[in-house]
């Protein structure tokens, strides 16, 4: 029954994003291309509210399923209805948008009482803990919606989370907890269809908000309910979004600029432009990198040390790759 379910849920978000598709034909809700904005990658007007039909069919098949889940998915809806009013009007600033994934951060503590008590081998104070979750939920929020940028690769990252999320809480009896995760990738594949690895349609700020809120609220919640699961684990599954942002922000200020300044330097634009010039080959790459981390965070869930020696590799790992690619890029630039 419960697959059924699934196939429904994929079916929603597939009919929806075929909706969405057409009447974008008339220019309806649709993205500019990198003639006007300088850190994109496509060409032409693309719609940008495929999150529509994964948020709407994660909502529809998991309340109906489990009706508990509304605590997960009402204040996931708020972060996602001011990425969708950016996505139709594109005229929300910033700054609100923030303040409302914020605020849907805060909502999410107070009803699921989701908090991070720990790091690992430190005990956090009460208020430094609530402080740290919010920070968290909302940080992770705008890391999916920052990592956009290439067909497949946001939903594709937050589908691997899902997928070992979900697995998690299967091992350890939290059905109801691991249905909401297999939902939600259900409704990533209906997405896909249309996004990987043509483009025809873009996740938007709705999507990658919906997504990156309900991967950190509901790992949050994992380690709260298993705590011999280390709350390293949930920050491996996301570790590529998270170190992202933090090395962006690092490189840009070292440049004098704004931490979150538009530039087209980060590493999935980077193995784009200079290495496969092709967009779902860059995304693929990026896809099976994460996966295999992954898939070692899963095995290792419980080794705190475990989980951060292998932070350590995939930062070294990162940096060097990183570098090969700017290096790539000079050499190629000298011969010509």
């Amino acid at each position: 029954m419960e697959f059924a379910t699934l196939v429904l849920g994929f079916l929603i978000a597939w009919i929806i994003n075929g909706i969405t598709f057409f009447i974008s034909k008339f220019n309806f809700w649709v993205d500019i291309d990198k003639k006007q904005k300088s850190h994109a990658v496509h060409t032409g007007a693309v719609p940008r509210i495929g999150g529509l039909g994964i948020f709407l069919s994660t909502f529809f098949i998991s309340i109906v399923s489990y009706p508990q889940l509304w605590k997960f998915l009402y204040p996931g809806a708020l972060a996602f209805l001011i990425g969708f009013i950016e996505d139709v009007k594109k005229n929300i600033h910033p700054k609100l948008r923030l303040g409302i994934v914020f605020l849907a951060s805060v909502i999410a503590v107070v009803l699921l009482n989701v908090k991070i008590h720990n790091i690992g081998f430190v005990q956090l104070p009460a208020v430094i803990s609530i402080l740290l979750t919010i920070i968290a939920i909302a940080g992770y929020t705008n890391a999916i919606n920052i990592i956009d940028g290439l067909n497949g690769l946001a939903a594709g990252i937050s589908a691997t989370f899902f997928l070992f999320l979900g697995v998690t809480f299967y091992e350890y009896g939290y059905t109801d907890l691991s249905f909401l995760c297999f939902s939600v990738i259900a409704g990533i594949v209906g997405f896909l269809v249309f996004n990987f690895p043509y483009g025809k349609i873009f996740l938007g700020d709705g999507g990658a908000y919906f997504l990156g809120f309900l991967c950190a609220v509901l790992s949050i919640k994992l380690i709260n309910l298993v705590p011999e699961i280390s709350p390293w684990f949930p920050f491996m599954l996301g570790v590529y979004p998270v170190w992202e942002v933090l090395f962006s922000a690092y490189r840009r200020m070292k440049k004098g600029r704004h931490p979150f300044y538009p530039d087209k330097l980060h590493l999935h634009t980077l193995v784009f432009y200079r290495i496969t010039r092709s967009n779902p080959k860059a995304s693929a790459i990026l896809l099976v990198i994460n996966f295999v981390f992954s898939f070692i965070a899963f095995m290792f869930k419980s080794c705190t040390t475990c989980l951060i020696v292998e932070f350590l590799v995939f930062v070294i790992l990162y940096l060097v790759f990183y570098k090969y690619v700017i290096n790539t890029a000079k050499l190629s630039s000298n011969k010509n």
